[in-house]
């Protein structure tokens, strides 16, 4: 499917290439957001029609999801940066960033539900 969708892309890529990578990153984070997006709708509308409180925790938790794929592609944009004056390493440390935003806001979830 990757090779199909990435069509301008060689054969002998792999993942050590940082290209590839992040197109392979970026493709990923797509079908995880439309996909999130229409199963926490599902989920939220059978959890209201049924009044079922586990299902609409579990739509706000898909949704939660969607979000997170957000910032990965955040992430791996300001990642891709060139190095700079300011950055003369390059941006790659930005994903580690994305990654504590994104446990803060699972435990954001995490805690609501709790309580």
């Amino acid at each position: 499917m990757i090779r199909k969708t990435l069509k301008d892309v060689p054969v002998e890529n792999t993942i050590d290439n940082p290209i590839y990578r992040n197109q392979v990153a970026y493709l990923e984070a797509w079908f995880s957001i439309i996909g999130n997006f229409i199963l926490a709708i599902i989920k939220g509308v059978l959890g209201v029609m049924v009044n079922s409180i586990s299902l609409i925790a579990d739509a706000v938790h898909t949704a939660s999801d969607v979000i997170t794929s957000i910032v990965v592609i955040a992430g791996f944009k300001l990642a891709a940066i060139p190095p700079d004056e300011e950055h003369p390493h390059g941006h790659g440390r930005i994903e580690f960033i994305a990654t504590l935003i994104i446990s803060i806001l699972l435990a954001a979830v995490g805690v609501k539900f709790g309580i």
